[in-house]
């Protein structure tokens, strides 16, 4: 049986169904072929049929993933995930029955929650003004950042934002989210002048006085968007071309430590952490917030409506029977007076 045929199907499935990016289809390319990689090497199983693959030797792939390559319960179900993925296609498009699924039993890790990492609304307005003072082109990288702040958006949809996604009468932004899915986000006051002020071709000059004279130079930090060649793309590197993901996460990490607000972990995409967590700290209903976040599944916004213990703490502060409190010593003494009765 030729495995290449059945993958090579489920490949176009992905891009012509499921609307998945080349990015991700590799990423499903690379654990499938993982996985038959371990059945050749590790099962003995050359150009093995369905009907050769077993749910143990599934099993036993879990346990080579957890005690040999080391991988953590997340990276393990992204496996899994994509493994099932395959097997629901194959018995879709009737090459296996349900009997012959081999993941039908095999069930995800347990992962212990984590809370996801965020800055503050003091750290995230420090960052959006330390953008302005130090940042070499700062008209830019503020509306970049603004809307990574201000709108939740993804590193990818940032990145590939064009002009016409903009609607600059209704003050909107449509992003192109996971699998095409096209999403709008209101386009807030600050984010919307922001990204106007950088996609004006107007020249802003700073005054310097030179010995006697006073003259007038540019102030580059405020160049708008100046395209070095045709394109629709809003953010433009320094030789005006797009800009690519890699350059973002490059300018946030630069910035995000010379201003201050940088610790370990932190990314590009903790800013749309910062987002959603910040608008669900302010009463934003979690309904609303998952259609803000593009998400598919509501569980998946569950994850920003995490409770920080400090705020838990203060607010438990505050519970009645907190402010009562007992002398001992006369607790002492009414004992003592009962025991002589």
């Amino acid at each position: 049986m030729n495995m290449e045929k059945y993958i090579a199907e489920f490949n176009y499935f992905l891009d012509t169904e499921k609307n998945y990016s080349k990015k991700t289809i590799k990423t499903y390319n690379n654990k499938l072929k993982l996985f038959f990689d371990y059945l050749e090497m590790n099962e003995s199983l050359k150009k093995p049929s369905f009907e050769q693959i077993s749910s143990e030797h599934v099993k036993r792939y879990l346990t080579y993933l957890k005690n040999q390559l080391g991988n953590k319960p997340n990276t393990i179900n992204l496996k899994i995930s994509i493994l099932k993925s395959f097997y629901k296609f194959l018995m879709d498009k009737r090459y296996i029955t349900y009997e012959k699924n081999i993941t039908n039993e095999i069930k995800q890790q347990k992962v212990s929650k984590i809370l996801p990492m965020y800055l503050t609304a003091d750290e995230a307005e420090n960052f959006l003004f330390g953008i302005k003072l130090i940042s070499k082109n700062a008209a830019r990288d503020y509306a970049m950042f603004s809307l990574f702040l201000l709108t939740g958006a993804r590193l990818s949809e940032v990145t590939n934002t064009d002009i016409d996604q903009i609607n600059f009468a209704e003050r909107t932004i449509t992003f192109m989210g996971k699998g095409s899915k096209e999403r709008t986000v209101p386009l807030v006051n600050r984010a919307y002048e922001a990204v106007l002020n950088y996609l004006s071709t107007e020249k802003h000059y700073i005054k310097r006085q030179i010995k006697d004279k006073e003259i007038e130079f540019e102030d580059r930090t405020q160049r708008g968007r100046i395209p070095a060649t045709k394109t629709n793309r809003v953010f433009l590197n320094k030789y005006g071309k797009p800009i690519s993901e890699r350059g973002i996460q490059d300018i946030f990490k630069r910035l995000s430590q010379e201003i201050g607000i940088y610790r370990k972990g932190l990314s590009v995409h903790k800013l749309r952490h910062t987002c959603l967590t910040l608008l669900h700290k302010s009463g934003v209903d979690i309904l609303v917030l998952q259609k803000i976040a593009g998400h598919e599944n509501i569980k998946t916004t569950q994850i920003y409506t995490h409770v920080d213990y400090k705020e838990l703490h203060k607010h438990m502060e505050l519970h009645p029977l907190n402010n009562k409190s007992y002398d001992n010593l006369l607790i002492q003494k009414i004992k003592a007076k009962l025991i002589e009765r």
